[in-house]
């Protein structure tokens, strides 16, 4: 993994958001863990499927979702999807698929390491 954790993850910025509130913050984790995978299928469909139009929407809820729970590197990922969905640029968003995979790997293995932290 070349990036770094806080490349992939901020968790002092999610604790922060979460009014340094760790019961609060480890509920986030859960349910980042729990959704995640729902919102990587629906977004990897509409690539499949070259639909630009659920790319665009898929892309946007995902990086609302990311910001919010502070998945830094597949945040920024997900702003160039978005827009390249946008401006009808489809192969560039399929020259993006391996790199968004492993983004996706890198931030559930952030999340869930992150939880094994609570004690």
């Amino acid at each position: 993994m070349s990036a770094t954790n806080n490349e992939i993850y901020n968790a002092e910025e999610m604790l922060i958001q979460c009014m340094n509130d760790k019961d609060i913050f480890y509920q986030f984790l859960v349910m980042a863990i729990e959704t995640l995978p729902s919102y990587k299928s629906e977004l990897m469909n509409a690539i499949e499927n070259n639909n630009l139009e659920e790319i665009a929407q898929k892309a946007h809820k995902l990086k609302s979702f990311t910001g919010n729970i502070k998945l830094t590197k597949l945040n920024s990922l997900l702003i160039s999807i978005e827009q390249e969905a946008k401006d009808y640029k489809l192969d560039n968003i399929n020259s993006k698929y391996d790199e968004l995979i492993n983004d996706f790997e890198n931030a559930r293995i952030a999340l869930v390491n992150e939880l094994s932290k609570k004690q």
